[in-house]
């Protein structure tokens, strides 16, 4: 799995770089000297032991990058997984909505955005009794993926202190929360209010291609653009990888 920030802790290797190629100036300049002179030796053991104790000094930091990095997307995991795993659930609620609402409809692999059109295309085809029910239970379904979105955000609002002390909260991460965080409560007072038919595929219209956007902007997700997959198939279409 893509990882928005992973491995956020770097070796400073210019810095030791720098303080290695003055050390081994000074070797070759001790070794340049006269020896019978006392600075030589001066100028030799000092730079010898300079070296030897940047290359240990190097060795020690490059593993406490490493097991620092191991943590860190540990944290990454635990805490924006859930976001991850509940926006996979919204898109393959598509999916889902449409076996059970059209149940000739054939069954094929799609896109999240191509179940979608599916479902809304199929919508239209039909009378006005039935579209009445199917507005109901889409609302229902939809809803109940959507909570699960707001409950994730919130979850990574209560955390984001955290997630800064262990750099999995920078800028870039902080654009696509906003942005998540803006659309599913913007969707789900679009759920909780009563629209007619043509208000409901505005607003879900609107909703669903900025999704797209977003979905693409984070590293996690934007594969689950391209994925194609059959009803209740999404994880199993994503390798079974939840993590």
């Amino acid at each position: 799995m893509k990882r928005q920030i992973e491995n956020p802790y770097n070796v400073n290797y210019k810095l030791y770089a720098v303080i290695m190629a003055w050390t081994a100036l000074g070797i070759v300049i001790g070794n340049i000297l006269p020896t019978y002179w006392m600075i030589t030796d001066i100028i030799k053991n000092l730079s010898y032991g300079c070296f030897a104790s940047t290359v240990v000094a190097l060795l020690i930091e490059v593993q406490s990058i490493k097991d620092k990095n191991i943590e860190a997307n540990k944290v990454y995991d635990a805490i924006y997984e859930e976001l991850r795993f509940s926006i996979g659930e919204y898109l393959e609620c598509w999916s889902r909505i449409c076996k059970a609402a059209y149940k000739k409809q054939d069954i094929e692999s799609h896109t999240w955005y191509e179940w979608y059109q599916i479902v809304r295309d199929e919508y239209q085809k039909c009378d006005k009794e039935r579209q009445e029910r199917l507005l109901s239970f889409f609302t229902k379904q939809l809803l109940v993926s959507v909570e699960e979105v707001n409950k994730a955000l919130y979850k990574i609002e209560q955390e984001e202190h955290f997630l800064m002390q262990s750099h999995a909260f920078e800028p870039q991460m902080d654009s696509i929360i906003r942005d998540f965080k803006f659309e599913f409560h913007a969707t789900k007072m679009d759920l909780t209010r009563e629209l007619n038919s043509m208000q409901f595929w505005e607003a879900v219209d609107a909703s669903n291609d900025d999704l797209v956007k977003y979905i693409g902007n984070w590293a996690d997700t934007a594969m689950f653009n391209e994925m194609k997959f059959e009803p209740y198939g999404f994880w199993k279409a994503n390798g079974g990888d939840t993590l």
